[in-house]
């Protein structure tokens, strides 16, 4: 969830949530990553959909509010880190799988 449905008194329980991680948790799935695949996590919000994703590997959050980062605990990421999707900072190939959802 974004920082403004937080801030609005969203819940990670509501339906439309449970679904999109449910969704996420196939895509991942059906995706063949290898095991222990380096995950990089645009937009990855107040961190609801980590449950889900660090499954399939250690997981590198990236948003451009560092309000809603600040809501993901410490060891949910390998790292949080503020900045924009159009400006990435990590080399070339650096992650097994990029999503954004």
């Amino acid at each position: 969830m974004d920082i403004h449905d937080h801030l609005l008194g969203g819940s990670s329980h509501h339906f439309w949530f449970v679904g999109k991680r449910g969704l996420i948790d196939v895509l991942l799935g059906q995706a063949g990553l290898p095991t222990g695949a380096k995950i990089l996590n645009i937009g990855v919000g107040t961190g609801d959909d980590l449950t889900v994703i660090k499954k399939y590997g250690p997981v590198y959050g990236l948003d451009i509010d560092q309000r809603a980062l600040d809501l993901i605990p410490d060891d949910f990421l390998v790292e949080k880190r503020q900045g924009d999707a159009c400006a990435l900072s990590y080399p070339d190939n650096f992650f097994d799988c990029v999503v954004a959802f």
